[in-house]
């Protein structure tokens, strides 16, 4: 039997406020994929939602604390599984948008 995804807690009010600006939106239950698919405006946007209070600035490598650019962080906080899923849709050309909050994620659907 398959597992459902775990929700992050900021999703309800991202799924709530694009779908107030006119967005279609379909939570996706699969865990290991993206947690929402986003139409607006004749376009198809992958959303994964996180919650921006596990966001780690630094991340230490070989030993050593290092500064993490913004897409590498929000990289970081992907499963294994995501990961996998990210990787084949970005080399597909699709674009898949990591988001912490509703004004992110208005600014990827309408950006």
């Amino acid at each position: 039997m398959r597992k459902a995804a775990k929700r992050d807690i900021n999703e309800k009010a991202i799924i709530g406020h694009l779908r107030a600006i006119g967005c279609y939106v379909q939570p996706i239950n699969q865990e290991g994929t993206f947690d929402l698919l986003v139409g607006y405006r004749r376009k198809w946007h992958i959303i994964e939602v996180k919650n921006p209070d596990k966001l780690a600035k630094k991340k230490r490598i070989d030993g050593k604390l290092v500064e993490r650019t913004d897409l590498q962080q929000r990289e970081d906080m992907l499963t294994k599984d995501e990961k996998v899923f990210y990787d084949a849709v970005t080399v597909a050309g699709l674009p898949y948008h990591i988001v912490f909050s509703a004004e992110e994620a208005q600014a990827v659907v309408c950006g």
